[in-house]
């Protein structure tokens, strides 16, 4: 069946079910995507969802909205970007209005708020998985994995802004890598 749909289809069909089947936003889809595009698919590679990952946690906007345009983009080119951004915003706007009138009812439910704490739980451990994943295809020696974990310390025990950890990172990439690829 899959095979006889076409890629904007199956992009528009993918992205309409990772949206419509997920809680807490763009960075839970993430590693849904991750599995769709590059293990089952085999759209993108590796390298390219490491690159959406990094590009849509910097850019401005909805994660959700600017990873599904990029990878659309990778997998079908510019129709392949239209089909994947509507089928991961039509499930938030169909729920949204359906929601809306009764939606006050439920934020001070205590059942809600258990049921929130189980998926940030899920959520959390599903991204950890993701990025040993991905870690372990893209870290290729030891200085790239300190600079990984020398990042995320700047980012979580100083505070410093992403901004402030790339230039800090660059550097001391530079220093770590220079005279490498030199010919």
């Amino acid at each position: 069946m899959e095979k006889s749909l076409s890629r904007y289809t199956q992009l528009f069909l993918s992205f309409f079910k990772i949206s419509a089947f997920t809680l807490g936003g763009g960075a839970v889809m993430l590693p849904l995507m991750e599995e769709e595009f590059v293990q089952r698919k085999g759209w993108i590679s590796d390298e390219d969802m490491l690159d959406v990952y990094s590009l849509c946690n910097t850019l401005p906007g909805v994660i959700a909205v600017n990873s599904s345009l990029m990878i659309g983009r990778m997998a079908g080119g510019f129709w392949g970007s239209v089909f994947s951004v509507f089928g991961v915003l039509l499930p938030s706007v169909v729920i949204i209005l359906a929601l809306a009138s009764s939606i006050h009812h439920l934020a001070d439910n205590p059942q809600v708020e258990w049921a929130f704490q189980g998926v940030r739980a899920g959520v959390s451990a599903m991204l950890l998985l993701v990025f040993i994943t991905l870690g372990r295809k893209v870290l290729h020696d030891k200085r790239e994995l300190f600079l990984a974990i020398f990042a995320f310390l700047i980012l979580e025990v100083l505070g410093l802004s992403a901004v402030y950890t790339v230039v800090i990172c660059a550097f001391m990439g530079w220093l770590l890598f220079r005279g490498e690829g030199e010919e």
